[in-house]
This record gives C-alpha cells, sequence and structure tokens, in this order.
C-alpha cells in the first residue's frame, strides 16, 4: 500500500529518499525530456507528458474537451508537440496508483512535475484526501497550487471507475472526496 505521497520539482526528487520502495509519477512538458530524473532508483515509474495548463489560466467559463484533438491542443499552446492533461492521463495515472495502493508491502509516491506545485500538486493532494496518505511537497518557498483540470479529471476518472456519484455533477463530486473547491467551473 501506498503510505507517504511527495509532490516535487524535478530538482528535488532525489532528496526525497525513504526507507520503503518507492514509485514515482514523473511529468514534463514534451519539449523538456532531458530534465527528467534517473528512473533506475523508483521501483516503477509512470512517465507523463503534458502542460501545466488549466481553463481557469485563461479566464474560460466552460471547460476543454476531455480528450482534446491535437488542434486544439495547437489552439491553446500555441505549440505543435505540446499538450493538454487528458482523461485518459488521470486514467493511467489512478490504475498506476491503485495497483500499489491494493499491495500488502508499502511504497511511496513521489509526483513530480518541474516545479512541484502545480500538476504533482494536483495528483499528491487527489491521493491523499481519496486515501487518507499524508502528503506533502518539498517547494523551499511552500507554493501549492494544484493544476484545477488535473483535479478535475483525476476526480472524474476515479468516480467512472468506482461508481461512486453521479458523473455529471463535478460539485457533487469534489464536495463527497473532500477535495477544495478552489477552482471548479459548472459543468
Amino acid at each position: 500500500m501506498i503510505t507517504n505521497i511527495v509532490h516535487a520539482g524535478v530538482k528535488h526528487v532525489d532528496i526525497t529518499t525513504t526507507d520503503n520502495p518507492t514509485i514515482l509519477v514523473s511529468i514534463l512538458d514534451f519539449n523538456t525530456p532531458h530534465m527528467r530524473p534517473d528512473f533506475s532508483k523508483f521501483s516503477d515509474v509512470l512517465s507523463l507528458c503534458f502542460k501545466d495548463r488549466c481553463e481557469e489560466d485563461y479566464g474560460l467559463y466552460d471547460h476543454w474537451p476531455d480528450e482534446p484533438s491535437d488542434a486544439f491542443n495547437r489552439r491553446i499552446l500555441y505549440v505543435d508537440n505540446e499538450r493538454l492533461f487528458a482523461y485518459s492521463d488521470a486514467v493511467k495515472i489512478i490504475d498506476f496508483f491503485e495497483k500499489y495502493h491494493s499491495q500488502e508491502q508499502e511504497y511511496n509516491l513521489i509526483a513530480h512535475c518541474k516545479s512541484g506545485v502545480g500538476r504533482s500538486a494536483a495528483i499528491a493532494e487527489f491521493f491523499g484526501i481519496t486515501h487518507n496518505i499524508v502528503y506533502r511537497g518539498t517547494d523551499p518557498h511552500g507554493r501549492f497550487m494544484p493544476n484545477c483540470r488535473v483535479t478535475r479529471l483525476l476526480t472524474k476518472a476515479y468516480f467512472n471507475k468506482y461508481k461512486h456519484a453521479d458523473n455529471g455533477n463535478r460539485n457533487t463530486e469534489v464536495q463527497q472526496l473532500g477535495i477544495p473547491q478552489r477552482c471548479y467551473l459548472a459543468s
């Protein structure tokens, strides 16, 4: 089972060592793969590429598609090879987490992104709250700004997988999970 969760910037991944085996969710933009940590130090790694963007960054009142097309990604990000976080990414993260959380052996989870305050913080907060696991960050300034799109799609994927509630009402889902409603838009 996962007993400890850390969200970290890529520069701080190596200083988060513990006695238990550690699994890693590694998130960077497509254009920064050279910054990834040494994967051989971890029991298992889920490596993802997506930008730290959400609808609220753009002052939008409707959420973007759960599975943005290449054309939609280009329109929002202005770059051909970058993409937004998608529902399929959320499913991968939940499946990866549950694979280790269902085991008897204790594991630590490190979620990292470039700075450790947006994408990785959303993952740490989500699993910390949904599974009652202590989570902490490594940002030297104490910044904590979970990416709302990541939280929204993790919540949706979690509810779809475990059928906890009516998936059409995002506010009800968030309230039932106990995740703070920082930036959820009405469906």
